[in-house]
């Protein structure tokens, strides 16, 4: 299989909250305006935009070319948002995806047009020399139309994620680690597929430990990965897959500048 990836990305800073902070702010004899000029006073983050084309050709086992896939990710917002006085992040995204894909002789044989919508809310909690731990709720919800020959169709995804992550830093050491453990249920509806597989509820779990060191300009780290999936079928409540994986995934980056991370 070969893969290029092309990817712009592009983020500015939001001073929107300081503009919104002195109209809340004009009455000081109410506290309730106080306590919202406060509140958006320190709210910050940053928001932009993106575009991501990947291209893949696979090929069979005697080396001719099987057929080709397109991916396109183009984000219309993607952006974070934090208060500095509460313990909560906020990421979130908005994208239209296309997936086409072609056989060897570059006929159209499928394709995927739609939007996902993507959500990321955190809390952390620090307990100081560089612990902290917190909470976390992914959601990814897509909604495309899916061409085959002279069909079309909904294809519908739900997903919802639940993770806690308990992270270390040792400024002396330079080094620390990062762990999460999540559970996930997802709802997949494919209306061009009649079957088992065409409405299915899927559900996991995952762990994941990811330890790392600088040493001098160098960065060194390994994650090890394992993930547990079972699908059953929305219509017949049949059990269509276990799917297990364990992967163990070293990193080494080289920065020009050392810098120590802080709790």
């Amino acid at each position: 299989m070969n893969k290029s990836i092309l990817s712009v990305l592009i983020a500015n800073a939001i001073y929107a909250p300081y503009a919104l902070a002195d109209i809340y702010s004009t009455d000081s004899q109410s506290a309730e305006q106080d306590y919202f000029s406060a509140l958006i006073d320190g709210t910050g983050g940053h928001v932009g935009a993106f575009f991501e084309k990947e291209d893949k050709k696979v090929y069979n086992e005697d080396g001719s070319l099987n057929g080709t896939n397109e991916y396109i990710e183009n984000s219309l917002i993607t952006g974070f948002l934090y208060q500095k006085d509460l313990p909560f992040s906020l990421n979130y995204s908005f994208k239209q995806i296309q997936n086409t894909w072609r056989n060897a002789e570059g006929t159209f044989t499928q394709k995927d047009d739609g939007f996902q919508l993507s959500t990321n809310l955190a809390y952390r909690h620090g307990f100081g020399n560089g612990l902290s731990t917190g909470l976390g709720w992914k959601t990814e919800i897509e909604r495309s139309t899916r061409y085959q020959s002279n069909l079309k169709g909904d294809l519908d995804k739900d997903q919802h994620q639940f993770y806690t992550f308990l992270g270390y830093w040792n400024n002396d050491w330079r080094g620390g680690f990062y762990s999460e453990l999540s559970y996930g249920l997802q709802d997949d509806t494919n209306e061009l597929d009649s079957g088992d597989w065409g409405r299915k509820d899927t559900t996991y779990y995952k762990v994941m430990l990811k330890p790392y060191k600088n040493f001098g300009n160098f960065f060194v780290g390994v994650e090890l990965y394992y993930e547990d999936k079972d699908t059953e079928s929305k219509r017949s409540g049949q059990h269509l897959e276990n799917f297990k994986e364990f992967y163990v995934e070293p990193e080494i980056a080289y920065q020009s500048t050392s810098v120590d991370a802080c709790s």
